[in-house]
């Protein structure tokens, strides 16, 4: 499946009956709330995805910052592209809706976000603008 076309797909934006977990964040998606759903033939397999209309405005926003010539974000994506951003505010906008929805934040992320936040601490104090794009190593 890993970025080949389905041979069949449909979307579907739909109000949940009961409780779901996003693909994305894992967090709830609770009863009432409209969500994204995905589905089609990969591979003469079925799949489908339901995913949060939070972690869908993100994967929008991250995506509008790629280079045209990159690859589409996929589903289940999501995480690695914003943890590969090095953007601090990608990174705490999917960790604040991961706690917000009771999904299980991983601490490698957390800890990646205190050390960016902790990088641009130091070089303000420098008098140095951060800059994501340079993706410089800590």
């Amino acid at each position: 499946m890993e970025g080949e076309y389905p041979q069949a797909y449909s979307y579907k934006f739909r109000k949940a009956r009961k409780s779901h977990k996003c693909y994305e964040c894992h967090g709830i998606i609770p009863i009432g709330e409209l969500y994204h759903y995905h589905s089609g033939i990969w591979g003469h397999e079925a799949f489908s995805f339901k995913i949060c209309d939070d972690c869908k405005k993100l994967t929008k926003e991250l995506g509008a910052t790629l280079p045209s010539d990159s690859d589409n974000i996929l589903f289940g994506d999501l995480q690695e592209y914003i943890s590969e951003s090095n953007d601090p505010k990608f990174i705490g906008k999917f960790l604040d809706n991961q706690v917000r929805r009771q999904g299980k934040p991983h601490d490698w992320l957390i800890e990646k976000q205190q050390n960016l936040l902790d990088k641009i601490d130091r070089l303000e104090l420098e008098g140095i603008q951060y800059d994501e794009s340079q993706d410089v190593p800590f």
